[in-house]
């Protein structure tokens, strides 16, 4: 779909136009040449162009990082679900089998059993909020060690008489560097 600009300056040129002409010519002069417009209009249609996509582009972040938190909040879910549940007290069945007077029994009772929880889903809530942190720049900046990649740099010493300037080699230049 065109955009309109300001019409006033360039004519009933669209702002598709202009840009299209712009990223074929890539000079603004030579698009305001080849469409008839003064150079301002080509310059105001491609701040706006600019603009225009800058704030879609941010609209694709946002949807893209509120996809992704969504996704985020089912996991963190259905994570706090089983902690829950494994938190729950349960009951152990207890069967025993064996022969009393000459003839087999079976015994089944039932205890209380206190659990104490997986912490399988505590990793995987941290995991998540760690991710969200992440996903939404809340991180401190990582630190980057750079001592491995800076390496020290050798100063060679020279007397001031070791020393030639730069006109004295275009003045002398059979006079060689280091030797007198």
């Amino acid at each position: 779909m065109p955009y309109p600009i300001d019409r006033a300056v360039a004519g009933e040129r669209t702002l598709n136009e202009i840009v299209d002409a712009y990223l074929t010519t890539g000079n603004m002069r030579a698009t305001a040449k080849l469409l008839g417009i003064g150079k301002n209009a080509v310059h105001r249609a491609i701040r706006k162009a600019r603009e225009e996509w800058r704030s879609q582009r941010m609209a694709r972040i946002d949807e893209a990082v509120d996809k992704q938190e969504r996704v985020l909040d089912r996991i963190a879910a259905k994570a706090w679900q089983g902690w829950e549940a494994s938190t729950e007290a349960a009951e152990e069945v207890i069967t025993e089998q064996g022969e009393r007077d000459g003839k087999p029994f079976t015994i089944t009772r039932k205890r209380a059993v206190k659990r104490t929880g997986d912490a399988r889903f505590l990793a995987v809530i941290t995991q998540v909020e760690q991710r969200r942190a992440a996903l939404l720049g809340l991180d401190s900046p990582k630190t980057i060690d750079v001592t491995s990649v800076v390496r020290p740099i050798e100063i060679e010493v020279r007397t001031p008489e070791e020393v030639v300037s730069v006109t004295e080699l275009l003045a002398n230049p059979d006079r060689v560097i280091g030797t007198n």
